[in-house]
């Protein structure tokens, strides 16, 4: 089956594409290219998945909203579009960066309509402020004459690891040609609304029920093995894994490597949920034993999710004001799109881990107070979960 689609969202019209038989998997490509990112793997994964290819906001075939959007709104879309489709089954989930970030928040919202969830070089910590704002003096560079030159060049670099940028020049061209061809406006939108503006994800993860896949690259600055792995035993059922050589757009730089981790998640859930065996659980049938288990070392997690982002990061995550970016003036005389948020989605971003404060060896008990009782929440409501024998999935 082949087939294409142009389905109404909440956040417009997305292109969505369909290919392959049996249960439904949905699949969320990065910020900077499109569905295409997946050329290289959905024929495999078509053999055991009926995949639907949604093309996000402002990327190829899916036109911009003409507003502001957040990680919500898109997961609502992504929702919206199984409603048209039909489809009311629990789907597994794969998200590439932008679209594992869509996934977490499809999986936290909806656990019941989540069967498995894999992210792909997905950040779930935000941006330091320092680089945000690094990031804003480029954006009207952006505006202006495009992602071209050191910008693009920039992009690239952080995109792609430098041993695919040497060994597989067609994924250099095929990043290239997204960041051509793509609408400027478009860009600073998906930019400021889904990067610059997304909160830490950390606080969500307590709220995910199904198994987890967290996988990054050795060469992904932004998200590294540390930080997945701190970032898994938050969850319920996590597991990380490291593809060598891989940074952002792992789907495009590793895909046989892809192929084999995401179908023997899904097999390996499937094996789980049929003898209700869970090799994740430690605990012996303790369920403090199992908030221990994933709960160990908890200064470290969050310390590791802190982290370091590369300087030249490709805003995939973070959060700002857009008032910051630019003045209601300057925004007119740019020809940017409106900001018709309120200044209260701010409170979707609770408090951070800084990345520079753990840079200058400040210790825990000098983090965030609210992130600390975010990070703390989330580990209370695991202590729940696990005590009332919820942590598998219904399904």
């Amino acid at each position: 089956m082949n087939e294409r689609h142009i389905v109404q969202t909440g956040l417009g019209a997305l292109a969505v594409r369909m290919r392959g038989e049996g249960p439904v998997a949905v699949l969320w490509h990065s910020l900077f290219v499109d569905d295409k990112t997946w050329n290289r793997v959905e024929e495999d994964l078509a053999r055991a998945r009926r995949l639907v290819i949604i093309t996000g906001p402002g990327h190829g075939a899916s036109p911009d909203p003409g507003r502001r959007y957040n990680m919500d709104e898109c997961a609502e879309a992504a929702a919206d579009v199984l409603a048209a489709l039909g489809i009311d089954e629990p789907v597994d989930w794969v998200g590439n960066a932008w679209g594992g970030h869509v996934g977490v928040v499809f999986a936290a919202r909806w656990p019941e309509r989540c069967r498995t969830l894999v992210t792909l070089g997905t950040p779930i910590q935000s941006h330091t402020l320092s680089y945000r704002l690094r990031l804003c003096v480029l954006l009207p560079l952006v505006r202006q004459f495009g992602p071209v030159g050191f910008v693009g060049k920039g992009v690239r670099d952080v995109l792609l690891s430098p041993t695919t940028r040497v060994q597989d020049p067609e994924a250099g061209r095929f990043v290239a040609d997204c960041l051509r061809t793509m609408n400027r406006a478009a860009l600073v939108n998906a930019v400021v609304s889904i990067s610059l503006r997304r909160p830490d994800l950390t606080p969500r993860l307590s709220q995910i029920r199904c198994p987890t896949l967290f996988v990054t690259g050795s060469d992904h600055t932004d998200w590294t093995p540390e930080q997945a792995q701190a970032a898994g035993r938050l969850l319920a059922d996590g597991a990380t894994e490291v593809i060598p050589n891989a940074a952002y757009l792992i789907p495009l730089e590793a895909p046989d490597r892809t192929v084999q981790l995401v179908r023997d998640f899904w097999t390996q859930a499937l094996q789980r949920r049929g003898s209700g065996n869970d090799p994740h659980d430690k605990s012996d049938g303790d369920p403090d034993g199992a908030v221990a288990n994933h709960t160990k070392d908890f200064e470290h997690d969050l310390a590791g999710l802190s982290g370091s982002p590369a300087i030249t990061d490709n805003l995939m995550s973070g959060t700002v004001p857009h008032d910051s970016l630019a003045s209601p003036e300057t925004a007119s005389r740019s020809g940017s799109i409106p900001d018709t948020s309120s200044s209260s989605e701010m409170a979707e971003s609770p408090g951070r881990t800084s990345g520079s404060m753990r840079r200058a060896g400040c210790s825990t008990d000098e983090l965030s107070g609210r992130s600390q009782r975010h990070a703390y929440s989330a580990i209370e409501n695991r202590r729940q979960h696990v005590s009332t024998n919820s942590c598998r999935p219904d399904n």
